[in-house]
């Protein structure tokens, strides 16, 4: 609401001093608010520095865990790879000289395993042999004059 009476130099100056009152107020508030930010900066970089911390250890660990995978055959079919078991003799059945003693296992198999473990053929399974009829027994004529 407008009013039209003249402002008194009383009036003036209450409003001159109420304006720089009112500035200081808003001056302070922004010195505040930046102490603030400055607070905030230093525990935002903290948080940064952690999380910087955390990145590099997660990156480490994925490194070493594809130079472990790296080392290990790759599933090339739908099996997975097994290590052969160790063919061991017992003390007991060990010979006394090294020349007496004997080769234990199968050079095919040892290479077939060899080659599943390089990634250059897929591991498999030996394939079972299953009739598809039952077996008829039939005696002969010739058999039956034997047995009686």
């Amino acid at each position: 609401v407008f009013s039209c009476e003249k402002k008194t130099e009383r009036d003036r100056k209450r409003e001159k001093i109420f304006k720089r009152q009112e500035l200081r107020i808003k001056e302070q508030k922004q010195a505040r608010e930046r102490q603030q930010q400055l607070f905030r900066l230093r525990s935002i970089k903290g948080e940064v520095r952690q999380l910087e911390l955390r990145r590099a250890k997660k990156k480490a660990e994925r490194t070493e865990k594809r130079k472990v995978e790296a080392s290990k055959p790759r599933r090339l079919g739908r099996l997975k790879y097994q290590d052969p078991d160790l063919d061991v003799k017992l003390s007991e059945e060990l010979a006394g000289s090294l020349r007496a003693l004997k080769p234990e296992g199968s050079i095919l198999a040892d290479r077939f395993k060899s080659l599943q473990k390089r990634n250059l053929i897929e591991p498999r399974q030996r394939a079972k042999f299953k009739r598809k009829h039952k077996l008829q027994y039939v005696e002969k004529r010739a058999f039956r004059e034997v047995t009686l």
